[in-house]
């Protein structure tokens, strides 16, 4: 699986041809990459190199974007292992299964497009002022607002008015003219 990834990180990063390159080409070339870097020779086809790398892409980027999360949530004393640790223990309970790409993701962190990645986690750092703890069902806001928001509450709604008819218009228009002359 590293080799995958790093099979595909070579050829995305290539200086000569970049991302200047079309989908099939770019997957032949990680095919190549990777046949190379297995030493085993052609067993995979380009279809299952790149499913592979789809649905291990998608878990890695899950992952990141939980561990940069807890980054930002860094508290005093604890370190990148602790926050590994943390992101780890989250992972597998949201997702009911232990992180297995631990590897890949340690290879491809540092890279720039993993730097930058928002997924499932965009939403907790989008400046919502709202949100919901998870011991309860109580929505908690970091507004200076005193007041439970779960309360119901009625507040007086006046029926919408209805807009003045034509001819009610016509005739307040002739009483004005009539009063001017």
């Amino acid at each position: 699986m590293l080799v995958l990834a790093q099979s595909s990180i070579d050829i995305s990063e290539d200086a000569t041809v970049g991302e200047d390159q079309k989908h099939d080409r770019y997957w032949i070339r990680v095919l190549h990459r990777f046949h190379k870097g297995m030493k085993c020779g052609e067993y995979r086809s380009k279809h299952q190199v790149y499913s592979k790398w789809g649905k291990m892409n998608k878990k890695i980027m899950l992952f990141n974007d939980l561990y940069n999360y807890m980054k930002r949530q860094w508290k005093s004393g604890e370190n990148n292992e602790v926050i590994l640790k943390k992101a780890l223990k989250v992972y597998q309970k949201e997702n009911l299964k232990a992180f297995k790409f631990l590897e890949v993701w340690n290879f491809v962190k540092d890279n720039k497009k993993w730097q930058n990645s928002k997924t499932s986690y965009e939403h907790i750092d989008s400046g919502l002022k709202r949100s919901r703890t998870s011991e309860s069902d109580h929505t908690t806001s970091d507004a200076h607002v005193q007041f439970d928001m779960n309360e119901d509450v009625s507040i007086p709604v006046s029926p919408p008015s209805r807009p003045m008819g034509r001819d009610k218009a016509k005739k307040q228009r002739q009483r004005q003219s009539v009063k001017f002359i």
